[in-house]
């Protein structure tokens, strides 16, 4: 994604994602932070600290990520991910699930939600 955005101008992007945020800030894009507890496995940003500042913004889109894709159904290995990837589905205007093949077919334990709740999958 960050190739994209690096063509728009006058946008701020949210984002929990420790690599994003500096790729982000690097292209010279206005980028914030969630903040939270870092996960150091995925290297995001997650919690009640990060849950708050993403229920005080509204986001005309969201592209987000997931761990598995099966069954109409989005799910993750992560509870702390996926809940805040829940809060992030309801703030958000244009919701876009981001999933290579890699996911399809797989599932995890956490709903994130399902496909009927979702703008568009690319894929």
């Amino acid at each position: 994604m960050i190739p994209y955005l690096r063509r728009r101008q006058n946008i701020k992007i949210y984002t929990n994602g420790v690599e994003i945020c500096s790729l982000l800030g690097e292209a010279g894009l206005s980028v914030y932070c969630l903040g939270g507890a870092l996960l150091p496995r995925s290297m995001a940003f997650v919690g009640e600290d990060a849950i708050n500042v993403a229920r005080s913004v509204y986001f005309d889109d969201l592209f987000f990520s997931c761990g598995g894709f099966d069954n109409h159904t989005v799910t993750d290995y992560s509870e702390s991910e996926a809940q805040l990837r829940r809060v992030l589905l309801q703030q958000s205007n244009h919701k876009y699930l981001l999933c290579d093949s890699s996911k399809v077919g797989k599932t995890f334990h956490y709903i994130i939600c399902r496909d009927k709740d979702l703008t568009e999958i690319i894929s």
